[in-house]
């Protein structure tokens, strides 16, 4: 069975699993609805529809071909640290990245380049200890006056992982864009080396070059509480166009 014209016939709306099962049937009475995650997943891996929610899917043209986002590492020492880690602690949920990886988006960039580790909350001393055995410029959970007071180039910050947060599926130990967006509102420290005047353009750019899962930003988002700051900072302030409206129209 050939799926073009359906797929074509979807428009450019977003829809759900149901809502193309039910166009598939019309075609073909026989198809078998246990084979649908099958067929989804095929047509994304063709690039013929990209998920941008939660069972939210929409059909690919010109304007929403968009790659994962993947850090390309060029930094040894950050490579280094990964790998020490997952050495050290195999079994622990963790991200290790630099703040120089934001300069793909900011207008202003960052020179002054620090590692950041965030583990959960029981581990961030065990964290601490044995990098502090290898590495000498180690700052613990610091406020902003002591990173800006005490931190130098390639300075390895210890920091607690939030609950939930949404991961890279190609670097399973680096950032994802859509915890990058939250936490432009939700960290503290990312005030840091980041002015809040570029917050705006940051996220335009974003969602601009690179796939974003709106389902995963905005539960996210509601894990660190800044939801519908979020929320609103896209309506009101960029030309966002959010596929997931209808899921967050308390906030319209």
């Amino acid at each position: 069975m050939k799926y073009a014209s359906i797929i074509n016939g979807l428009g450019t709306q977003t829809f759900c699993r149901q809502d193309i099962l039910l166009d598939i049937l019309k075609e073909n009475p026989d198809f078998n609805k246990n084979t649908l995650q099958k067929l989804l997943t095929r047509l994304i891996e063709q690039q013929q529809i990209t998920r941008v929610g939660k069972d939210l899917y929409v059909v690919v043209n010109k304007n929403n071909v968009k790659p994962i986002y993947e850090y390309k590492q060029t930094n040894n020492l950050l490579l280094e640290i990964t790998r020490f880690l997952l050495a050290e602690f195999p079994l622990a949920d963790f991200l290790v990245w630099e703040t120089r990886q934001l300069n793909e988006f900011v207008n202003h960039q960052i020179a002054h380049n620090t590692i950041v580790v965030e583990t959960e909350n029981m581990l961030m001393d065990s964290f601490f200890n044995k990098l502090q055995e290898k590495y000498s410029a180690i700052i613990f959970e610091p406020s902003i006056e002591e990173y800006q007071r005490y931190s130098n180039n390639n300075s390895i910050i210890i920091e607690r992982l939030s609950s939930r947060y949404p991961k890279n599926k190609k670097q399973p130990h680096g950032l994802s864009l859509e915890k990058i967006t939250v936490d432009l509102l939700a960290n503290r420290l990312i005030k840091a080396f980041i002015n809040e005047d570029d917050y705006t353009s940051i996220i335009e750019n974003i969602f601009t070059k690179y796939q974003i899962n709106e389902t995963k930003l905005f539960s996210y988002a509601r894990t660190r509480q800044v939801e519908r700051k979020l929320h609103n900072l896209i309506k009101s302030q960029t030309a966002i166009k959010l596929y997931t409206d209808k899921e967050n129209k308390q906030y319209a």
